[in-house]
């Protein structure tokens, strides 16, 4: 099934955000958000509403320009794939550790190494 996604006028984005319709133009302008155009409208969906408001907040909170905001955005956006990698290797790391954790069950005793103090040595039965 097809998911739709929500689409947002000038007047809402305006009204939601509050930027006004110049502000967005050199947001648009200057590359931050897609410029989506289909009629000689121009429309929004929700992550750019999104993206707008956290650039609002960037430019009144923090004071920075355009440019300034930019930085912040490609900075989070790698910071999120970065989040997502790590999610990645954590998951691959454990399914590797629940493989060698049923290997290691099937072992004779003599053959598992057992880390002791700093470093490893073989298994001894007692």
């Amino acid at each position: 099934m097809k998911k739709y996604k929500k689409i947002y006028y000038i007047h809402q984005v305006i009204e939601e955000t509050n930027l006004n319709e110049n502000e967005l133009k050199e947001i648009e302008k200057e590359g931050l958000i897609e410029i989506r155009i289909e009629n000689e409208t121009r429309y929004f969906y929700d992550e750019d509403v999104e993206k707008l408001k956290l650039i609002k907040r960037l430019k009144d909170d923090l004071e920075l320009n355009l440019a300034g905001i930019d930085v912040v955005l490609n900075m989070r956006e790698k910071l999120i794939e970065l989040q997502e990698n790590f999610r990645e290797f954590i998951e691959t790391l454990k399914e590797e550790l629940k493989s060698q954790k049923k290997y290691l069950m099937y072992k004779e005793p003599d053959n598992i190494m057992v880390k002791k103090t700093g470093h490893i040595e073989q298994f001894k039965k007692e």
